[in-house]
């Protein structure tokens, strides 16, 4: 869809449309949301569902601090912690945090983290 130019077009549409109307502007990872949506309904949809996303599901993932994702990450850390020490520990002991890695999941909410056919239902 997205290798044509009408389907960039497309694209192009949905995400300038959905940084008019939402009060947050462009976020990161709309892009990925958008395209996914794009492959399964049409384009005012699309902008429609990213509005309602953005501004009303998940504001605090999309605004100016990304406030709602550093909660997040943060659950995540704390529980990894709790109930998967052994893993926790393994992670730090190569250097590396759920904060390098859950945003980019939750911001994307999946869609290019897990296969389509899950990360759609």
């Amino acid at each position: 869809l997205f290798s044509t130019p009408q389907g960039l077009s497309s694209l192009r549409r949905v995400l300038v449309s959905a940084c008019h109307l939402s009060s947050v502007g462009y976020a990161q990872s709309i892009n990925f949301l958008a395209a996914v949506m794009l492959t399964l309904i049409e384009e005012h949809h699309v902008i429609w569902m990213l509005e309602c996303v953005v501004q009303h599901l998940l504001p605090d993932y999309y605004g100016q601090s990304l406030f709602g994702i550093q909660v997040d990450t943060q659950v995540l850390e704390d529980l990894l912690k709790q109930d998967h020490p052994e893993l926790s520990h393994h992670l730090m002991s190569l250097g590396l945090t759920p904060g390098m890695f859950v945003p980019q999941w939750l911001l994307s909410l999946y869609v290019n983290t897990l296969p389509s056919d899950t990360a759609l239902r």
